[in-house]
């Protein structure tokens, strides 16, 4: 029960009764428990003994403790005192004195005292437990009231903030010493790029293209003052045996003098290893680009493209050599000296001397060069055994995609492209677009796409004749081509590319390769379906 009671006094102030009221203690215990907090929260009155009169939210703790009897019928109140054990029982701490002989706890003996306080510091509780509290004495009543909580649970967050806190100092030092680590990679970078600016007599200007092997620069020669085109191999390129596959490209390629042929100029390695050439810069869009955006073009147009380009062959032909990577990437038309669609051919870095032998190959004989969707059957059953009509066959599927807008043969694999040029027939250019393509021009596409090579154009000068005499031979202006480079400038707003199309992506090209020049073992790589 919980009774209070007030007297009744006379006029002299004699007692002469009391006014009782009985207080339902349920009531004053919700109003104890509503001031919890959390999971260690607890609010309890104690009188000016110390002892507990209200209920403790930890009893089955302080049977387990000893503070308690066993006995559940035999609550806290009245039965707990609020002394310091010395230490935290919960964690295993044994006094040394007993319960009567603990003093009070540092809020119990400051409340008892008549004083009402706040301690944020931290004390012992009546179980040893580190807690922060706040009290009251109500000296009216002769009794205190205090609200305590676990010091853990109070500053947890507060704890977790500084955590939060020493990390952000640990992140901060770390990032300090990245960004130092940072900072001396970049000058390192920036002076190796202030290094390798000049290659020679050249100087780099601006990246203006970047491909799976390199990167290519705008450069002009210091002296000349002639813009050129600098290609950069990559670094893990540019090692023995490849160093010696660029030399000995790019002195083929140099020796080659058609004007349909990209003209080489120079070459070197820079002192940290780095193999380049310098070539001439051109101004147009390769043969994937055209398409792409323009459609199939016109048999007059196709005609005039592959004549140009069956000229560039022919000189390398004429010297044994063959370029074995005749894609749309690797054909450009180009506006040169106010020519329009000069056809300049690219990226000779794949061609082979006929009577280079196995052993002096320095490609992989186990491995199919050049893209599978050019690839001659030859190209493909046995690559140490090619000659020009190989090349022809590559130009003669170049003409299909130009008439048509899309590549001879498609599929899943590389496996699948490469059988199909083995076995399968083409289907006629007029078929595939849908359109009627002029007889003698699709009867001499299909004639350089023949199985065997016997059946094919026997040399690129024999194909370039065979063009000229096709009826729609004639039927491409010089106006045409000023024409359509006039809308592309406009469209364009009159600027023109100006880099060779080393390492752009050809829309004919399966995609997933990451090259324009793709060294591909059937085994084990795929491209997939356009």
């Amino acid at each position: 029960m919980m009774i209070a009671a007030a007297p009744v006094r006379d006029a002299g102030g004699e007692v002469l009764a009391a006014l009782v009221f009985i207080i339902d203690p349920a009531a004053f215990k919700r109003i104890i428990y509503i001031a919890r907090m959390g999971e260690s929260g607890e609010t309890y009155v104690f009188d000016a003994n110390g002892t507990m009169v209200s209920r403790s939210r930890f009893e089955p703790q302080l049977r387990s403790l000893g503070l308690l009897p066993a006995d559940t019928s035999i609550s806290s109140t009245f039965n707990v005192e609020i002394r310091d054990p010395g230490g935290d029982l919960t964690r295993g701490f044994v006094p040394t004195a007993s319960r009567r002989g603990q003093p009070l706890t540092r809020m119990a003996v400051e409340a008892t005292e008549g004083n009402s306080g706040v301690d944020v510091h931290g004390y012992r509780d009546y179980r040893g437990v580190e807690v922060v509290g706040a009290w009251m004495w109500l000296p009216g009543l002769q009794i205190g009231i205090a609200t305590e909580v676990d010091e853990s649970q109070a500053f947890g967050r507060l704890k977790a903030l500084r955590r939060m806190f020493w990390v952000l100092i640990l992140l901060s030092v770390v990032g300090s010493l990245g960004l130092f680590v940072y900072t001396s990679v970049i000058a390192r970078l920036r002076r190796t790029v202030e290094t390798a600016q000049r290659l020679g007599q050249y100087r780099l200007k601006k990246k203006i293209g970047e491909g799976g092997m390199g990167k290519v620069y705008l450069a002009k020669h210091a002296m000349l003052r002639r813009p050129t085109a600098i290609k950069l191999i990559r670094s893990d390129e540019s090692e023995g045996q490849h160093i010696a596959r660029f030399e000995r490209e790019v002195q083929m390629t140099s020796s080659l003098t058609h004007p349909n042929t990209i003209s080489i100029y120079d070459y070197g390695v820079t002192p940290e290893g780095v193999f380049y050439y310098a070539m001439e810069l051109l101004r147009g869009y390769d043969l994937g680009q055209v398409v792409a955006e323009s459609g199939p073009l016109p048999e007059a147009r196709v005609i005039h493209t592959l004549r140009q380009a069956c000229g560039s062959l022919s000189e390398a032909h004429a010297l044994g050599l063959i370029h074995r990577d005749i894609k749309p990437a690797n054909i450009m038309l180009c506006e040169q000296g106010g020519v329009f669609d000069f056809v300049k051919v690219l990226d000779f870095g794949l061609v082979r001397h006929v009577e280079q032998s196995e052993s002096v190959a320095l490609t992989q004989a186990e491995s199919i060069t050049g893209t599978p969707l050019y690839l001659s059957p030859e190209q493909i059953v046995s690559p140490d055994k090619l000659d020009e009509r190989s090349d022809i066959y590559a130009l003669g599927a170049v003409g299909y995609y130009l008439l048509t807008g899309e590549p001879v043969f498609t599929g899943y694999t590389p496996l699948e492209v490469c059988s199909q040029h083995i076995s399968t027939q083409p289907e006629s250019p007029s078929s595939r677009s849908g359109r009627q393509i002029t007889p003698d021009l699709e009867a001499l596409i299909l004639k350089c796409l023949a199985k065997d090579r016997d059946d094919r154009p026997a040399s690129a000068e024999a194909l370039m004749q065979s063009l000229e005499a096709c009826a729609d031979a004639p039927k491409w202006k010089a106006a045409d081509a000023r024409a359509w480079w006039a809308a592309r400038a406009v469209s364009e707003g009159g600027d023109l590319d100006l880099s060779p199309r080393i390492g752009r992506t050809d829309p004919s090209r399966l995609s997933g390769s990451a090259d324009p020049t793709l060294e591909v073992d059937l085994d084990d790589r795929s491209l997939g379906r356009t």
